[in-house]
């Protein structure tokens, strides 16, 4: 496997899971006039980044070892 799109796809998760923590985390104005739009809005943007984050993960673990490292690493430590 290519080692730019290994870290293409590792930087691509990353970026999804930031997304999705900011979706997950963000609140709107208390004083605006569409709060339950943007309420709804932000955390339908971290459902399907946490979505894709989720599928694309699984999927690029299975046929990637940098990715799947990547995981590993990110689970279980960097083997202290």
């Amino acid at each position: 496997m290519n080692t730019a799109i290994s870290l293409t796809r590792i930087l691509l998760l990353l970026a999804l899971f930031a997304l999705a923590m900011f979706g997950l985390f963000a609140g709107p104005k208390d004083d605006s006039t569409t709060w339950f739009a943007d309420f709804l809005l932000s955390k339908a943007m971290a459902a399907v980044a946490l979505g894709l984050f989720a599928y694309l993960g699984g999927r690029w673990r299975r046929s990637d070892r940098r990715v799947a490292a990547c995981i590993r690493w990110a689970t279980e430590g960097a083997g202290e």
